[in-house]
C-alpha cells in the first residue's frame, strides 16, 4: 500500500467486513507508523470467523472517516 506522508490532519481509517465495522485505526498528525489492520484476530472472532470459512464470500472494504485537515 503506498505511503501518503502529505495526508497531514486527525482520522480514522476503518476496515469493514461484509459492510460491518471490524477495526478501526485512529492517526494524528504525529502518527507515522504504517497502518496495518490484524486479520488473524478477526479470523478468531466469533462475528466474523464465519466469513473466513471455505467457500464463503467476504466483502472487505477500508475508509478514511471523520477526516480532519491540518
Amino acid at each position: 500500500m503506498e505511503n501518503f506522508a502529505n495526508l497531514n490532519g486527525n482520522g480514522n481509517f476503518v476496515l469493514r467486513l461484509n459492510d460491518q465495522v471490524a477495526q478501526t485505526i485512529s492517526f494524528t498528525p504525529k502518527t507515522k507508523d504504517a497502518i496495518e489492520f490484524d486479520f488473524s484476530v478477526l479470523m478468531t472472532n466469533p462475528k466474523f470467523a464465519d466469513s473466513f470459512r471455505n467457500g464463503r464470500s467476504l466483502k472487505i472494504s477500508i475508509g478514511l472517516e471523520n477526516f480532519v485537515a491540518e
